[in-house]
């Protein structure tokens, strides 16, 4: 199953489900803040909801702020199996290394 959200040119961002075994990748592309961190939580349970284990991947995800990344420590506490793709995205893995987010949630660095 592949699941497009709508474009929304207010929020700046697309989150692209793909499910396969073992399990949901949400794909991020575009910008993550204040603008669109409900959203992006949403889609993270929504994900969770198919399978149960969840891969965030943020390669192409231009930008985050505070609010997304709260949004994705929130969705961690309640999800057993959330796991998160940075893999090729140099700002997000700085950003990730420099508040050691990457130890705190299961990040995949390359």
């Amino acid at each position: 199953m592949v699941y497009e959200s709508p474009v929304d040119s207010n929020n700046g961002a697309t989150f692209v489900y793909s499910t396969g075994e073992p399990v949901v990748v949400l794909a991020v592309y575009g910008e993550l803040d204040l603008a669109n961190k409900d959203q992006f939580h949403d889609a993270i349970l929504r994900a969770a909801n198919v399978d149960g284990e969840v891969a965030v991947d943020l390669t192409h995800c231009a930008y985050l702020d505070s609010t997304a990344i709260g949004a994705m420590i929130s969705c961690h506490k309640q999800l057993s199996h959330l796991s998160i793709r940075l893999a090729g995205n140099p700002i997000v893995e700085r950003l990730f290394r420099i508040a050691r987010l990457h130890e705190a949630l299961h990040c995949d660095i390359a």
